[in-house]
């Protein structure tokens, strides 16, 4: 007989409804299975990383480091990374506990990690440090506070969780006291117990005995359901009036539902409750699980395994850690899925070969990994080049210096000259008009200066026109209202402006 046999036999504890309650009789109850294989279940299959941290806070998958194989792939010779977690997080679930040795070569690094029993591991101290105390083979063992990966539930002092059968075995008494007695309503045929009245003359116990015995064996169970009766000897039934609704046995069990859903966190129609729910809010309820159910238990992994998993350096230099692909969990329809991917290869978020290999496609032999970049997407202080083809500021030969014997300052220009500054004036209208729609948008005035003045350093006066230009705007824009703020821009001549610009005049 195991160890876990004997205690659902001799030990558990007793609800006030009568029922002992042990971890394999609270998974008797289908809503506890459920509700413990669905969240279980969950966290298994999210595949737990170990990263290497790079320059810029950037990420790459460690796998050379040896946690990355063992929550990766298998923690040891004889059990997946699935039933491991699994497992592991069914006792977290229903003992608040569970342990895994981690067996370390000779340079500390982890080599394998060994399940113990929940129900015979615990933390205690010894001279002030502490540690696990197990047993395995009925040998007690004493394991280092480092060498024992330790997921825990809700705790009164962050060493022990508590036992969810220990705090809750009178919510879970009652819903097993219900199937109970369920099984035994349908075990009389679903029809309530009968008293049968003898004749006085009859008083033998023997016959007494033998009587009910005859009745139990003819009309208990279904399969003896509607059997004609036959009573003797002037025996009467006396029916106990009673039925389903009555003993509440449908609403019992729908409650149960409910409150085992409280217990474990999880959305009740999941455990199959028979809630009123619009298809919005199931999707909100089923999006809460993710976030209110399983993230804790995650960051509870991902915590405890980088503080076990990890080497001091590690943990100190912050090079590693450890997280779960979250979003392995999240099923979305084809169509969004393609339409994601798409926008992330055509916004720079990932490459074409990555692209590839998340449809698990063949790449090219050696990947470049180039990134798109959408064209109507500037950084901050570029420009476009002109539409039309023509030279940008920087493109733009210096003016040769004037002949002497040209007209004066106070002379008309001639046709000639106004011809070769048009091309000028367009380009310089169409720069100002384009930084006067940036700051329109919201965007810091103070912001723009260096930006304009690098746009127009060609221009003698670019330093005094631009602080004129926004010094004004600034003050404009103090004594209006916000809703202002466009017929301020509005106001401002384009055309004028890029005249006083060209020529060297202040505003």
């Amino acid at each position: 007989m195991s160890i876990n046999e004997a205690i659902d036999i001799l030990g558990g504890e007793t609800s006030f409804s009568g029922v002992r309650i042990t971890d394999r009789s609270a998974l008797g109850n289908p809503a506890v299975w459920k509700g413990i294989q669905l969240i279980s279940q969950s966290v298994a299959k999210l595949p737990l990383l170990t990263y290497r941290r790079g320059d810029n806070d950037s990420r790459e998958r460690a796998t050379e480091h040896p946690a990355y194989r063992l929550l990766k792939r298998s923690p040891n010779d004889h059990t997946s990374h699935y039933i491991f977690k699994q497992s592991m997080m069914q006792n977290a679930l229903l003992h608040g506990n569970a342990y895994a040795w981690i067996s370390r070569d000779g340079g500390g690094n982890p080599i394998e990690l060994i399940m113990l029993d929940s129900t015979q591991t615990f933390p205690a101290r010894e001279n002030g440090q502490l540690l696990y105390v197990t047993t395995v083979d009925g040998e007690e063992r004493k394991l280092r506070f480092s060498d024992v990966l330790h997921i825990k539930g809700l705790s009164p002092d962050g060493l022990i969780g508590w036992s969810v059968i220990d705090v809750m075995k009178d919510a879970l008494g009652l819903g097993l006291s219900v199937m109970r007695y369920s099984a035994v309503y349908f075990k009389n045929a679903a029809k309530p117990s009968v008293v049968i009245e003898l004749p006085p003359n009859i008083r033998d116990k023997e016959k007494i005995e033998q009587f009910r015995h005859q009745w139990g064996s003819m009309h208990q169970g279904l399969t003896n359901s509607h059997r004609p009766a036959l009573l003797t000897s002037g025996a009467k039934v006396i029916p106990i009036s009673n039925n389903n609704e009555e003993s509440q046995l449908s609403e019992s069990m729908e409650n149960d539902r409910i409150m085992v859903s409280n217990i474990l966190s999880i959305p009740p129609h999941m455990l199959g409750a028979n809630i009123s729910t619009s298809h919005s809010s199931l999707e909100s309820e089923s999006k809460s699980f993710l976030s209110n159910t399983l993230d804790g238990w995650l960051h509870n992994w991902e915590s405890e395994c980088s503080q076990k998993l990890l080497t001091e350096e590690q943990k100190e230099n912050d090079s590693h850690f450890m997280e779960f692909e979250r979003k392995a969990i999240i099923s979305i329809d084809a169509t969004t899925q393609s339409t994601l991917a798409i926008q992330e290869y055509n916004n720079g978020i990932i490459s074409f070969e990555e692209l590839r290999a998340m449809n698990n496609r063949p790449t090219v032999k050696d990947p470049s990994h180039t990134f798109r970049r959408p064209a109507n997407i500037l950084v901050e202080g570029e420009e476009p080049e002109p539409e039309d083809g023509g030279t940008t500021f920087e493109q733009q030969p210096q003016d040769e210096p004037q002949d002497t014997d040209g007209p004066a300052d106070d002379e008309p220009a001639t046709e000639d000259t106004e011809d070769d500054t048009e091309p000028l004036r367009a380009i310089t209208a169409a720069t100002l008009q384009r930084l006067v729609n940036r700051m329109a948008k919201g965007k810091d005035i103070e912001a723009s200066r260096s930006i304009m003045l690098e746009s127009f350093e060609m221009f003698p006066a670019a330093e005094q026109f631009t602080d004129d230009l926004l010094t004004g705007l600034a003050e404009e824009l103090q004594a209006s209202l916000p809703e202002q703020r466009a017929s301020v821009f509005s106001r401002i001549d384009i055309k004028e402006h890029t005249e006083r610009l060209i020529n060297g005049k202040t505003i």
